[in-house]
C-alpha cells in the first residue's frame, strides 16, 4: 500500500532522531512529573519510577537538543572557525601571538619525557629562535658578494661587502627593515643604498646604535620603501646596499655572519686578493654542505641555499682569511 504524499510530510519530522529525541524527552518529564502518584502506586514499577521518568526525559530531552545544534548550520559554521581551524588553519581562528603560545606548549610536551630537567628551557629557546618579533618580513634571493684585499703587511684586510636581496614583507605588518652591523677594528662605512632600483640617501638611514656605539644600523622606515612603486600588490622590495671596513687579521682572522631572519635562497660570492680564504656554513647539522662554483671575474661562489629552498635563524658561515704564501 502506497503511504499518501501528505501523510509522508506529516510523519517526515519524527523520522529524525534529534526530533524523535526532543518529543521522547519531553513527554517522559512530562509523565514524570504529572503523574507521580499513579506511576509511584502501580504495583509492577518499583518505588520512585517517577524520578527516573523525570530524570531519564531530562537526558534524552538534553541528547536530542545537542544532536538537533549538531545538525544546524549555526553549529557547522562555529566548528569550522572554532574548532577545524585551530587545528588545520590556525592563522585563520587566532592571532599570532596565540598560535605562538600554543606552539610553545606543545614544544613542550615534545620535550617533557625526553628533558625532563630543561623541557621548559627547550621550548622556550626554539620559540625565541624561529617564533621571535622578527616575523613581520623575510628575505628571498638573497646574494651577497665579498672583495677582500689584505695589505703588505698582511695584517689589514679591506673588505668591500654588496648584499642584494628581496625583502618580503608580512601580510598586515608595517615594519622598519633594519640590519646591524657590527666590526672590531674601523668603524663601517655605507657606500651605497638602492632600494627597486632607486639610490636612497644611505646617510639618512646608516648610523651609529645609540644603545651600542660599536654597532652600525641600517633602518629603513616603511613609511620610505613603502612609496615604491607596485609596493602596496607585491608587498615586496628589492634592496641593494654596500658596505666597506678594514678588519685586523692579527684580532679578527675571520669574518661571521649569522641570520636572524628566514631566508630563502642564499648565494655568497668572495674574491680575495693577496690571500687565501676557507669557507664553511655554521649554525645546523641540518645544513647541507654548500656548493660553489667560480666565474670569470675571480669571484668564487658558495650556494648555501638554492632558489626555493629555507635556510633558518641561527644558520650562517665563517669566512677564514690568511695571507697568501
Amino acid at each position: 500500500m502506497k503511504v499518501p504524499e501528505v501523510l509522508k510530510r506529516m510523519i517526515a519530522p519524527f523520522l529524525n532522531t534529534a526530533v524523535l529525541f526532543i518529543i521522547g524527552g519531553f513527554l517522559l518529564v512530562i509523565l514524570g512529573s504529572a503523574f507521580a502518584e499513579t506511576i509511584n502506586g502501580f504495583k509492577y514499577f518499583p518505588s520512585g519510577m517517577a524520578e527516573i521518568f523525570v530524570k531519564t526525559g531530562s537526558a534524552v530531552l538534553g541528547a536530542g537538543v545537542f544532536a538537533a545544534i549538531l545538525k544546524s548550520q549555526l553549529f557547522t559554521e562555529v566548528f569550522q572557525k572554532n574548532i577545524h581551524e585551530v587545528f588545520f588553519n590556525p592563522e585563520d581562528a587566532v592571532g599570532i601571538e596565540e598560535n605562538k603560545r600554543k606552539w610553545l606548549t606543545l614544544t613542550d610536551s615534545i620535550f617533557r619525557k625526553c628533558l625532563t630537567g630543561a623541557h621548559g628551557q627547550a621550548a622556550k629557546k626554539i620559540s625565541d629562535t624561529y617564533f621571535s618579533a622578527e616575523l613581520d618580513y623575510h628575505f628571498e634571493e638573497m646574494r651577497v658578494r665579498y672583495t677582500l684585499s689584505l695589505d703588505k703587511t698582511g695584517r689589514y684586510l679591506s673588505i668591500r661587502t654588496t648584499t642584494i636581496s628581496k625583502v618580503v614583507i608580512s601580510p598586515d605588518t608595517e615594519p622598519t627593515i633594519w640590519q646591524r652591523i657590527t666590526v672590531a677594528s674601523t668603524a663601517p662605512r655605507m657606500t651605497s643604498l638602492i632600494v627597486d632600483q632607486v639610490p636612497y640617501a644611505h646617510g639618512k638611514y646608516f648610523k651609529k646604535d645609540p644603545n651600542n656605539p660599536t654597532e652600525m644600523r641600517l633602518d629603513i622606515p616603511y613609511k620610505d620603501y613603502s612609496k615604491s612603486p607596485g609596493f602596496s600588490d607585491k608587498r615586496s622590495i628589492e634592496l641593494q646596499r654596500t658596505v666597506e671596513y678594514v678588519q685586523d687579521l692579527k684580532e679578527d682572522p675571520y669574518i661571521t655572519a649569522g641570520l636572524t631572519r628566514f631566508v630563502v635562497g642564499l648565494e655568497v660570492a668572495i674574491k680575495c686578493e693577496n690571500c687565501v680564504f676557507h669557507f664553511t656554513n655554521t649554525g645546523s647539522r641540518i645544513m647541507e654542505e654548500p656548493t660553489s662554483y667560480s666565474d670569470g671575474d675571480d669571484y668564487t661562489t658558495h650556494v648555501l641555499a638554492k632558489k626555493g629552498d629555507l635556510l633558518l635563524p641561527g644558520m650562517g658561515f665563517i669566512i677564514i682569511i690568511t695571507p697568501k704564501s
